[in-house]
């Protein structure tokens, strides 16, 4: 799949913002920039399940001062089961069905996949509690459910790489 079928693939599924057609900042004024956690401000897009029990809506992380450009990172907490390897086992059989084999993650204290396309990338990561050094974090401590959510990342790299013609004039200048 390439990156735009990609994007095609987000968008068809109500992930429009990834269009690159609005900013940040519109995004917030449009749906309204809420708190995540207590943690980060983001912003939460109308409902975009990428399969059927993905119900939970996507995020953008509103980081100061570059809400002026597209986002290029959407976020979602997964959680249908309740249960934070189960969660992560569903989504991954999923997007293995849907988009083919994933890469695996090599953290230790996580289980991880992610898709690659172009300069596009899908992953999914979930925190294993009894990995995790000091089991001890603020922000799970105050929010136990975390541990059982499975992180869905859809990472887009808005810079476009020079062409042949680009790279060469700019070279011209050395």
């Amino acid at each position: 799949m390439t990156q735009a079928e990609f994007l095609h693939f987000l968008s068809e599924r109500g992930l429009t913002a990834v269009d690159g057609s609005r900013t940040i900042d519109q995004l917030g004024r449009q749906h309204g920039v809420r708190r995540w956690f207590e943690f980060n401000d983001v912003v939460y897009l109308p409902p975009s399940p990428l399969f059927p029990e993905n119900r939970e809506r996507y995020y953008v992380p509103c980081y100061r001062p570059t809400t002026l450009v597209p986002p290029a990172e959407y976020c979602c907490d997964f959680d249908f089961t309740g249960s934070g390897f189960a969660n992560h086992q569903l989504a991954l059989e999923r997007f293995s069905a849907l988009l083919g084999a994933p890469e695996k993650g090599i953290a230790v204290n996580t289980w991880a996949h992610s898709w690659r396309f172009g300069r596009a990338t899908l992953g999914i990561t979930t925190f294993i509690r009894e990995k995790t050094e000091g089991h001890h974090n603020p922000l799970y401590a105050k929010h136990p459910a975390l541990w059982e959510k499975c992180g869905i990342r859809v990472e887009i790299d808005p810079v476009t790489p020079l062409t042949e013609a680009e790279q060469t004039y700019i070279l011209h200048f050395r």
